[in-house]
């Protein structure tokens, strides 16, 4: 995960952050018709977020957040030599 954070003005600040998650393991069969007994199962997930802040008044507040995130989902025949 990166964040980075700014504060424009006394008014104004934000962060946008990235999220990279990679999530690989080696799962046993799971009933699809393959030749091996072992599977990989990669499931890498990615994620973008920001905000920003507005101070309106000392009791009034603007904020504003935008974020899109996503994964895959796959299985493949391991190695067999592994």
């Amino acid at each position: 995960m990166i964040r980075g954070d700014a504060v424009i003005n006394s008014k104004l600040s934000g962060y946008f952050r990235w999220i990279n998650d990679a999530d690989f393991m080696t799962d046993l069969y799971q009933g699809v018709s393959w030749n091996s007994a072992i599977q990989d199962h990669p499931n890498p997930g990615h994620g973008y977020s920001g905000t920003l802040t507005y101070t309106i008044t000392p009791t009034t507040v603007n904020d504003f957040t935008v974020g899109y995130s996503w994964n895959t989902w796959d299985w493949s025949e391991a190695d067999p030599r592994r």
